[in-house]
């Protein structure tokens, strides 16, 4: 994938980790799992960051909050209860996670807007 491509997707989920648990859930069909999908998506596009890094489009200081956030959904990952619409909405860590991908944003020197998740196909299992 051509890295400014892998850049565009990359602050696209950042906009969608940021958001607010209401704009998370409306940028998904509703057959997804909200919060599994916002994780994986994450986990998607942070496996491609090293071509980011390699092309200079992503620095050191860039790549510590992103690591960030990667930790903070991996020890997430460990706590069953907190992959649900209710903890999306009201727990701390998904806070964290949003106030990480926020501050990820403004480190890139981008401007928080709605997710445009286009580049994603949904298909029904």
């Amino acid at each position: 994938m051509e890295t400014k491509l892998i850049y565009n997707n990359l602050i696209q989920v950042l906009r969608l980790v940021a958001s607010e648990a209401n704009v998370q859930i409306e940028s998904f069909p509703q057959y997804v799992n909200v919060t599994d999908e916002i994780a994986l998506l994450y986990s998607d596009i942070y496996s491609l960051v090293p071509q980011l890094v390699d092309a200079g489009l992503i620095l050191p200081q860039h790549l510590a909050i992103l690591n960030r956030i990667d930790n903070l959904f991996e020890v997430m990952s460990n706590n069953e209860t907190l992959w649900n619409l209710e903890r999306l909405e009201d727990n701390a860590s998904w806070k964290q996670s949003r106030l990480l991908a926020f501050e990820a944003l403004m480190e890139l020197n981008v401007s928080y807007e709605k997710p445009n998740l286009d580049f994603v196909k949904w298909m029904k299992s």
